[in-house]
């Protein structure tokens, strides 16, 4: 009786797999769907090895069964075996299993993925025990699989046992990605329309409330501004007889002090704190021998690094005696600060602190010999010394906006430029170098400290003089080239104009980037032309483009500078932004995000870490894409904003 139940369950079995009934419960769910289950193994001597299950592929109209991989990355060695679904089922009669496939498939693909099955591995075979466990029942059963080596692994084997299922479990992991963000990207969207809903709900019933109260407040608004509209058109009537009866044409005096050129003294807003530019004398500039040795100091012979021709007593006779005229307390912590000058960390306010704030003087004027360019366009020193001292007279003493600001964006854009490879990948010429210098300069000239849409919002002078377009960075290009057009200052009389126009264009190109209301465009055109020809030397709209995201970089760099650096900034664009949340709220406007004293310790530190989140960060990954020596920069913003995310906890 037994035997003859036997030989009629060897007839279904046969019948089952024959490629027309069903394939064993879980198989798909637990081994198929996911392509392949996979183990991780370390072995001994440094092996390492691969454990695979996976369900081969069969011809058509036949069962698929399970395959098992031993995979050792370093030999090459494979183990394999492959089971039919009915030998699958002879397997588990034999190991005494008596619980379901699925619960068999489960384990397997649970102890593979855990790094809990057991191997064992000879020369000759490996074997694989899975403990098999089921939720109906607490205790668990062993199923062994014995793996024979493949004596050849060619090509084709290890496309069949390793690359084949290794391909299948990328497929399926992206095609599960798809679909798990397809759906999240619907429930959203549901979401935010029953929120929507809701929130138009409840602001109609208040702009209703609200309406029956604004109404007759417009209608006895609009009777004042009539009003006063005819009393403003009589008073300006009478101003005009009054001016005729003078018979003078006077003259805006900001337009005066454009004409004159050169640093100015008036104020741009009534809430602006004052500057009066003190330039140098030409007569002490001459007599600055500190500028005598940093000119004769650079270029340093191409046998020595910097450090070794700035930071080391001079031997030459020529640079001895400019050393020993200078004065010591200046010429020795500057040359320190020097030794930095290409390094990403160097520190523009230990370089005020030498050169008695004349960080910004001292740092272009060496950063231009340094590169040669005062030799390469016989630049007249004196001219340049004057040109230097006018621009860093312009800058306003505000908290950030202020000449060591500008010090420090110029040096790290001379550092993109050099140590971070845009000369090179741009293939620069000297002309682009020398713009790309000075553009770092005189980026932030004569800035007020308030920012454009302040200026717009109160109606200033400077936003109806440049259409409401990129206000404060017109007006930076516009005071220094008025400035150029005096022959004192004019550093490139004896230009070319075709030299003049390349310079000149550069530079406008470089200085109108850093408006931040241009932000988006600029680095959408940027993050497209880096999936574009790698060639960035082809045009000249590409190499501006690349010198604007570097001017760019420079100007919001401190996120990505060691943590020192970074706060010192920080705390200063703190100082300046809460100036201007002072003077709005005093105008009776909202104040601007991130400019409300009182809510510093909430909003300021939301404030960074947003900036660093939707701008800098993008913006970095982006650079080091395109210059991959930059890539530790991303490093320190990383830090920078841990510390906020620390004290916003």
């Amino acid at each position: 009786m037994g035997c003859g139940n036997s030989q009629e369950q060897k007839k279904d079995q046969d019948k089952k797999y024959d490629g027309k009934g069903q394939d064993l419960a879980g198989k798909q769910k637990f081994i198929s769907d996911v392509g392949a289950v996979i183990m991780h193994i370390e072995e001994r001597k440094q092996q390492t090895a691969l454990l695979l299950s996976f369900v081969p592929i069969q011809p058509a109209n036949s069962f698929n069964g399970l395959s098992l991989v031993y995979y050792v990355i370093r030999t090459g060695q494979v183990y394999a075996i492959e089971y039919t679904d009915a030998e699958l089922e002879e397997l588990k009669t034999t190991a005494a299993v008596t619980f379901g496939w699925s619960a068999i498939f489960k384990s397997i693909a649970s102890d593979f993925m855990k790094n809990k099955a057991k191997v064992t591995v000879t020369p000759e075979s490996v074997v694989v025990n899975v403990e098999v466990a089921s939720v109906k029942d607490k205790n668990t059963q062993k199923i062994s699989f014995k793996l024979p080596a493949v004596p050849t692994v060619g090509s084709v084997e290890k496309f069949k046992y390793v690359t084949e299922p290794l391909a299948r479990v990328v497929l399926k992991k992206r095609q599960q990605t798809e679909e798990r963000e397809r759906e999240i990207k619907y429930s959203r969207m549901q979401s935010l329309m029953v929120v929507h809903d809701a929130s138009m709900g409840k602001h109609k019933a208040v702009v209703d409330r609200v309406m029956k109260i604004i109404v007759p407040l417009r209608e006895e608004s609009a009777r004042h501004a009539k009003s006063s509209s005819e009393l403003s058109a009589k008073i300006a009537s009478h101003e005009r007889k009054i001016k005729a009866l003078q018979r003078t044409k006077e003259q805006n005096p900001l337009d005066a002090m454009y004409e004159k050129g050169g640093a100015r003294s008036y104020l741009h807003l009534p809430f602006a704190e004052e500057h009066v530019p003190k330039e140098h004398t030409p007569a002490e500039l001459q007599a600055d021998t500190t500028l005598d040795y940093v000119g004769a100091l650079f270029p340093y012979p191409p046998e020595m690094t910097l450090e070794q021709a700035v930071a080391r007593p001079p031997t030459d006779p020529r640079l001895v005696s400019f050393y020993e005229k200078a004065p010591k307390d200046v010429v020795e912590p500057m040359l320190m600060v020097f030794s930095r000058l290409d390094s990403w960390d160097m520190s523009v306010f230990e370089l005020e602190k030498a050169t008695h704030h004349n960080a910004l003087f001292y740092v272009t004027y060496a950063m231009l010999y340094k590169l040669n360019l005062v030799n390469h366009f016989k630049l007249d020193d004196a001219i340049l010394r004057n040109f230097l001292a006018a621009v860093q007279s312009g800058y306003h003493p505000n908290p950030y906006h202020n000449s060591t600001h500008a010090a420090d964006v110029a040096q790290i854009n001379y550092y993109i430029m050099t140590q971070g490879g845009l000369v090179d990948k741009c293939k620069l010429s000297k002309e682009e170098l020398l713009a790309g210098v000075l553009a770092g300069a005189i980026h932030d000239y004569d800035h007020p400290g308030f920012n454009n849409n302040f200026h717009t919002r109160t109606n200033a002078y400077l936003s109806t003089l440049y259409n409401d377009r990129s206000i404060l960075e017109n007006h930076h290009c516009a005071c220094v080239y008025e400035m150029l057009r005096m022959p004192k200052y004019n550093i490139f009389a004896h230009f070319t104009e075709e030299q003049k126009r390349e310079v000149r264009d550069t530079m406008l190109e470089m200085v109108l980037s850093t408006d931040m209301g241009n932000h988006g465009r600029i680095f959408q055109q940027f993050r497209r032309r880096l999936s574009d020809r790698p060639d960035w030397a082809a045009t000249k709209d590409d190499i501006r483009l690349a010198l604007a995201i570097s001017i760019k970089m420079a100007d919001i760099s401190n996120c990505g500078r060691p943590s020192k650096l970074y706060l010192e900034w920080a705390k200063n664009i703190a100082s300046e932004f809460y100036i201007q949340g002072d003077a709005e709220a005093k105008l009776c406007l909202s104040i601007s995000p991130f400019m409300d004293r009182s809510k510093d310790k909430q909003e300021f530190p939301k404030g960074q870490i947003s900036f660093m989140n939707f701008i800098v960060i993008p913006m970095f990954e982006a650079i080091t894409e395109f210059l991959p020596p930059m890539e530790f920069c991303l490093k320190h913003c990383t830090e920078n904003k841990e510390y906020w995310q620390a004290l916003d906890a």
